[in-house]
């Protein structure tokens, strides 16, 4: 994870796997939005690392599921980061992982079942 990344994150344990997680301030939706330009920038320079895949779906999916963007255009983005991991390393941890978090947080009516309430909360 590149310095920059690094620089809009805070440290937590997070569900994906990183030792970073989108900061709890109030900016978080902006620091959110910055961290995936940056994975996006990532996989433009070197398509076939997996990682950045990895954490890009999951930042996709967080953003979804906290409601940030609730569109399908947004699962679509989660959608084919998950495709381009798989294609490369279809038994990566990476891959496994978000597809998890695809199934959880990508299911139609999850919020109503958790109560609104979005990852971690």
């Amino acid at each position: 994870m590149t310095q920059r990344i690094r620089g809009v994150l805070s440290p937590v344990v997070t569900p994906f796997g990183a030792d970073f997680a989108p900061d709890k301030e109030p900016r978080s939706r902006q620091a959110t939005q910055k961290v995936i330009l940056l994975l996006e920038d990532a996989v433009a320079r070197d398509p076939s690392f997996v990682p950045p895949l990895g954490l890009l779906a999951a930042y996709h999916l967080q953003t979804y599921f906290a409601n940030y963007d609730h569109s399908d255009a947004r699962l679509d983005r989660a959608r084919k980061a998950i495709d381009a991991a798989a294609r490369l390393q279809p038994d990566a941890g990476e891959v496994h992982l978000a597809r998890a978090l695809l199934y959880c947080w990508g299911q139609p009516g999850i919020r109503a079942r958790t109560g609104g309430a979005g990852p971690g909360g």
